[in-house]
């Protein structure tokens, strides 16, 4: 009879031959530190997200639309407006999307309405070189 220490082996126990060894169970520990790391990386790109949109829509950076009304603020700067505002002075009737700023000094863009009085540029951002034109007329 095999003993250990003083206590007999008992059938079915660990050790015992023709028994298997009990298997290890996966670490639930970096399991879940990886599920959760997840989470908090997409967290972040969803609230980093959130934070671009709402300062983007707080600089007044949005493109205005035909039909909108433009208060020429001063040099190159410009904001809608509504058309009911004594400071609205153009009417947008065109938005050219994906043009180059030499394709607006050409005039090429607003080519199509010949109707247009005045035309406005604005690029992409730094670094992109194409950007839309407002197509307007005199209010």
């Amino acid at each position: 009879m095999d003993n250990v220490g003083d206590q007999p082996l008992q059938p079915g126990q660990p050790g015992q031959p023709g028994q298997p060894e009990p298997t290890a169970q996966p670490s639930r520990a970096k399991a879940f530190g990886g599920g959760v790391l997840k989470r908090i990386i997409g967290l972040l790109v969803v609230v980093g997200i959130g934070i671009a949109v709402a300062l983007f829509k707080a600089s007044g950076a949005t493109a205005p639309k035909v039909g909108d009304c433009i208060d020429h603020v001063k040099d190159n700067e410009i904001k809608v407006v509504e058309c009911t505002n004594p400071a609205a002075e153009m009417k947008v009737i065109a938005v050219v999307g994906n043009q180059s700023e030499a394709q607006f000094d050409s005039n090429e863009s607003c080519r199509p309405y010949p109707e247009t009085d005045a035309s406005y540029f604005e690029s992409g951002g730094r670094g992109v070189t194409n950007g839309y034109v407002l197509c307007m007329v005199e209010k």
